[in-house]
């Protein structure tokens, strides 16, 4: 399979240049540009801290967060990165101390790609829900003064530690990788919503969520939904 045989390239040589970035999505099949394309058009997000997925399906687009940045020269406006994966080899751990969480502020390429590649070959993932939230809380300790978030986030993984989300205290934009059929996952719109954020995908930005009231509706692609006790609600 091409993801092992790429995997297994990254592990002996680093990880493949980020200039490799679309011939690695192509060779995936995937035509789902989300990361870069969102990145692209919201040019009013300055000095931005991503918090990235990185377990195994996500590796086509954290190739294409690492291209993005470097391609483009966009060192200045992303330059802290934190990469989770639930729990390196142990996933699925208790909530809020599972672990698998790698820091790195620099303007260096290459630094950042190791540390994103050294959270990959920590660990790719348990059970399919991942650990958001304490990845989110774990960004805010190591900047403090961070005004908000930017968070690269697996759309068909829910979110196992929402029960933490009232310890997030900044607007969290939220890039979902795989909602291009508009379907999104309502435990992102609750993070989007709950801290004054937006949801992002490959053909909409939906921002001002915290605006809705209780009974409102929200319509995403083809899909639409209710606010209904705090939460979203597929209605059709």
């Amino acid at each position: 399979m091409i993801e092992t045989i790429r995997y297994s390239e990254s592990k002996k040589c680093g990880c493949p240049p980020a200039e490799t970035s679309m011939a690695f999505t192509s060779m995936y099949g995937l035509s789902d540009t989300v990361v870069t394309s969102v990145l692209n058009r919201n040019t009013k997000w300055k000095d931005i801290m991503i918090v990235e997925d990185v377990t195994g399906s996500m590796m086509p687009y954290t190739i294409q967060t690492l291209a993005w940045r470097k391609l483009n020269n966009n060192a200045t406006r992303a330059q802290q990165f934190l990469f989770f994966n639930d729990g390196d080899n142990h996933p699925d751990g208790p909530i809020g101390r599972s672990g698998g969480t790698y820091f790195i502020d620099s303007r260096s390429d290459k630094e950042i790609e190791e540390k994103c590649y050294h959270a990959m070959n920590k660990g790719g993932g348990g059970g399919a829900p991942e650990n958001n939230i304490e990845a989110l809380i774990e960004a805010q300790k190591q900047n403090t003064s961070a005004k908000e978030i930017v968070m690269i986030a697996d759309n068909w993984a829910n979110v196992r530690d929402l029960s933490l989300l009232d310890e997030v205290s900044v607007p969290v934009h939220v890039i979902l990788c795989g909602a291009g059929d508009g379907n999104v996952n309502s435990d992102y719109l609750a993070i989007a919503y709950a801290t004054g954020g937006s949801i992002h995908t490959i053909e909409q930005d939906l921002e001002f969520l915290a605006r809705l009231k209780e009974g409102e509706k929200i319509v995403v692609g083809k899909k639409q939904y209710k606010m209904r006790n705090g939460r979203f609600e597929l209605t059709r």
